[in-house]
């Protein structure tokens, strides 16, 4: 989630539409599964058909990422990483590291979390543009090492923080951390009630020594020198 104040919004075009974009995505995909605790990347390929029934074929980078999902999931969640070149007169034009939350589990338990997920990255989106969209994917991953390895997921793939710090005309900041008086105070209501709301234990304020609160966050934007 995202601190700052508001902005005209001028989302990517793979943000635009809330529809389902159905798309293939060919790597060594049981190498990658069998070594997601050690983040390997491969050369992977993306197909997908564009609405004038265009057929695109984009050359990425795919790796594991994630820690806790890393241990828990028989399927991990996964990093796209796009060559500026590659992605030319795509949808995924301009678009550089994207993350993509797969389904942990087999199964229906497993399906339904990934809704469930998407959907409150959506239901955020209606209380505050400060927030990252997102973009649903019918996915079919095939391994380029096994004609008979396939597997179908419904999944999503999550605005950057860099794209929303453009889309909001803001920065994208990395500070190791952040004092309280520095965060929008209707943006940090917002994130404190909404992750009251869906019951999100990972979220927190930590005290220093001194006992001042700090409040971290992994991902936020601003205007550089504000302090906002």
């Amino acid at each position: 989630m995202l601190a700052a104040v508001s902005a005209d919004l001028q989302a990517a075009p793979l943000f635009d539409s809330n529809d389902a974009l159905s798309v293939t995505i060919e790597a060594p995909m049981r190498e990658l599964l069998r070594r997601r605790h050690s983040n390997p990347e491969f050369d992977a390929e993306l197909t997908y058909t564009d609405a004038a029934g265009i057929v695109h074929q984009i050359d990425f980078r795919l790796t594991t990422r994630g820690r806790s999902r890393l241990e828990s999931c028989s399927f991990p969640p996964l990093r796209l990483i796009f060559d500026p070149n590659t992605t030319k007169g795509t949808i995924f034009e301009d678009q550089r590291r994207l993350k993509m939350v797969t389904q942990c589990k087999r199964g229906g338990r497993g399906a339904n979390w990934v809704l469930q997920e998407f959907g409150i990255y959506r239901a955020y989106n209606v209380i505050t543009d400060y927030s990252y969209r997102v973009r649903p994917l019918e996915v079919t991953f095939r391994d380029t090492k096994s004609v008979k390895w396939q597997r179908f997921q419904g999944t999503f793939l999550i605005e950057s923080t860099g794209e929303a710090a453009r889309r909001l005309e803001r920065d994208s900041i990395e500070p190791p951390e952040i004092e309280p008086e520095q965060f929008s105070v209707l943006e940090t209501t917002h994130q404190l009630l909404f992750q009251y709301l869906i019951g999100n234990t990972d979220f927190f304020g930590q005290a220093r020594p001194v006992g001042r609160e700090v409040l971290l966050q992994r991902s936020c934007i601003g205007r550089a020198g504000s302090g906002r």
